[in-house]
C-alpha cells in the first residue's frame, strides 16, 4: 500500500511540473525542448516546497522556553539536503514489494556471536526507507539486519506493534535468543515503545528512535480521523498514558538521536525522552537523518552503548 501511495505522489509530482512548464512554456514561446528542460528543472521545486512549508510550521510550534538559536546555514542545509533525501526515500519506498519473509526475520539460523537490529519504519513509509542505513550497518558488522513493513497504513499504534511483535521474536529466536537492537524512525519510534511496553524488556538489547514525536507533534493536528496521526498529537490520551510509565524500562538502554532544524516535528525537543541517551544534531531535516554520516555516527555509539546489555 505505501509503495503504491508513493509511485502516486512520484506521478502527480511529474505531472504537476509537466503541466506548470507547459504552461510557462506557452507563455514565453519555449520549444519542446525548453518545455522538456523547464519541467525537469521544476521537479526539484515541489520538495523543496513541502520542506520549506513544513519547516515554518514546526518553527512555529518551538518551545517558547527554549528557542533554537536562528542559523542561516543549518536553516538552508536542512532545505536542500532534506530535499534531496526526501526524493530519494520516495524512489526508495515507491519501489518497494513487500513479500511474505522477504523481511528475513524467519531465515535461516543466524551464526553464533550475531547482533540482530530490527528497523521500524514511520508513517506512511515501509521498509524501502531503510536501504542506506541498512547497509552501513551491516557494514558495520551488525546483523542480521532486518526492516518491516507495517500496513494498513496509519493504523492504530498498538495494533502496528502487535502486527511486529511475533517479527521481532522470530528474529531473536532466529539468532539463538540474542536481544534484540531497535532501530526506529519518527512513528516507529512509539510502535517500539508499545512494544516495549507489551512485551517486556526481555526481547530487547536497546532501542534507538530517530526523529520520534515521543511527546507528539503539531504538524499531526490534521483533519483526519486516522488513529496513528490522532495518538501523535501532543494532547493525545494516548502518548499521555505512555509517557506516564517509568521510560525507560530497567534494563533496556534508550537513546534519542534528533536535529534541531526537524521540519516534521514541532517542536524539535519532543524528540528527545527523559532518562535516555541523546544524540543533537543540526542542519538535518526528517529524512535526512537516515542518510547522514552524523546521524550514523550517533546511531552506531547509540547501538554500541546498547550492545552490552
Amino acid at each position: 500500500m505505501a509503495a503504491r501511495l508513493w509511485r502516486a505522489i512520484l506521478a502527480a509530482a511529474v505531472l504537476s511540473a509537466v503541466l506548470l512548464a507547459t504552461l510557462l512554456a506557452r507563455a514565453t514561446g519555449l520549444g519542446p525542448a525548453g518545455t522538456a528542460l523547464l519541467a525537469l528543472a521544476l521537479l526539484p521545486g515541489l520538495p523543496l516546497l513541502f520542506v520549506a512549508t513544513t519547516a515554518i510550521l514546526a518553527r512555529a510550534a518551538d518551545d517558547v522556553a527554549a528557542p533554537r538559536p536562528a542559523r542561516l546555514h543549518h536553516a538552508l542545509g536542512m532545505l536542500l539536503g532534506e530535499s534531496l533525501h526526501l526524493w530519494a526515500a520516495m524512489l526508495r519506498m515507491s519501489a518497494r514489494r513487500t513479500r511474505p519473509g522477504s523481511d528475513g526475520t524467519a531465515a535461516t539460523a543466524a551464526p553464533a556471536g550475531a547482533r540482530p537490529v530490527l528497523l521500524l519504519h514511520g508513517v506512511l513509509c515501509n521498509a524501502g526507507v531503510w536501504r542506506p542505513l541498512r547497509s552501513r550497518l551491516r557494514a558495520a558488522g551488525l546483523g542480521p539486519v532486518c526492516a518491516v513493513s507495517v500496513e494498513p497504513l496509519l493504523q492504530d499504534i498498538d495494533a502496528q506493534a502487535r502486527e511486529v511483535a511475533p517479527r521481532l521474536l522470530a528474529l531473536q529466536r532466529r539468532c539463538a535468543g540474542a536481544p534484540v537492537a531497535v532501530v526506529a524512525h519518527s512513528m516507529g519510534g512509539l510502535v517500539a515503545r508499545a512494544l516495549l511496553r507489551a512485551l517486556g524488556p526481555d526481547p530487547f538489547a536497546c532501542i534507538v528512535t530517530i526523529a520520534t514525536p515521543h511527546r507528539g507533534t503539531r504538524l499531526a493536528r490534521l483533519p483526519t480521523h486516522a488513529p496513528a496521526l490522532r495518538q501523535m498529537q501532543p494532547d493525545s490520551e494516548w502518548l499521555r498514558a505512555l509517557n506516564a510509565a517509568p521510560a525507560p524500562t530497567p534494563g533496556v538502554p534508550m537513546a534519542c538521536v534528533y536535529s534541531l532544524e526537524d521540519n516534521l516535528l514541532g517542536p524539535a525537543t519532543t524528540a528527545r525522552l527523559p532518562a535516555a541517551a541523546s544524540f543533537e544534531l543540526r542542519g538535518l531535516g526528517h529524512f535526512g537523518l537516515l542518510g547522514d554520516r552524523r546521524a550514523l555516527a550517533a546511531i552506531l555509539d547509540a547501538l554500541a552503548r546498547g550492545g552490552n546489555r
